[in-house]
């Protein structure tokens, strides 16, 4: 898992991950954003402590149900019940129920191989982050559970400061071994097959590390262009390519 707070950059990190672990081979598949899926009025998180909950509960749940796919073999969570923890207790810190968490908290964290902490950047306000005077006081209670038991005593919480670090981190635990090549080059015959295959039209990336001629694609490359992403026939993708 990637923990820390709003705009430390764990989505954009966990998902290029994610990415590029598919490219070297591996089942990989991320949770991301849950705490942005939310069912409820976005004030409630700061005022409602079932909300507080529902966050933490949805979360496990998310993360339970996609590691026990079959054709999972790695996860990656752009959050953790660490930090989402954190935000709790910032919100609501003398609750009982919060306290009771935390015996569960500690001890579902260590069902987490590593949970990467990276610290906040520069606060961008999208419309959907909390203010950042809440961000502040979250990274301090982050950094506070980090030092005090029982969380300090969890081999597993690691602070990162690049998330950069996190894939080599992830390659070496994991013990994935990279393949010789990382990027496949396409054709254009390549590309016709899988716009027929799956009935879109799709735009290609092509890197700006090299020349147009020389330009190399890869299947993270590819993105196909649809109103709802629900009706993209994925399965018919994984077949072509």
């Amino acid at each position: 898992a990637i923990a820390g707070t709003s705009s430390s950059g764990k989505t954009t990190a966990a998902y290029s991950i994610v990415g590029k672990l598919k490219s070297y081979g591996v089942k990989a598949d991320g949770v991301f954003s849950q705490d942005r899926r939310i069912t409820f009025d976005r004030d409630l998180i700061e005022t409602s402590e079932a909300a507080q909950n529902w966050m933490i509960a949805n979360l496990i749940a998310k993360e339970s149900e996609t590691i026990l796919r079959k054709d999972v073999d790695l996860l990656l969570s752009d959050r953790s019940v660490f930090d989402l923890y954190a935000y709790y207790l910032v919100t609501f810190p003398k609750s009982p129920l919060a306290a009771s968490l935390e015996i569960y908290l500690v001890e579902y964290c260590k069902t987490y191989t590593q949970i990467f902490v990276l610290p906040p950047r520069p606060y961008e306000d999208d419309g959907v982050r909390p203010a950042p005077t809440f961000v502040e006081k979250a990274w301090a209670k982050i950094q506070e559970l980090l030092k005090e038991d029982p969380f300090s005593k969890l081999p597993n919480l690691r602070q990162v400061v690049d998330a950069r670090e996190i894939l080599d981190l992830v390659v070496s635990e994991a013990r994935i071994v990279k393949p010789s090549w990382t990027k496949r080059a396409l054709t254009e015959t390549d590309l016709s097959a899988i716009a027929h295959a799956v009935g879109l039209p799709i735009v290609v990336k092509k890197s700006a590390l090299f020349p147009p001629d020389k330009a190399t694609l890869s299947d993270i490359d590819i993105w196909l262009i649809h109103q709802d992403a629900q009706y993209l026939r994925q399965q018919s993708v994984e077949q072509t390519m």
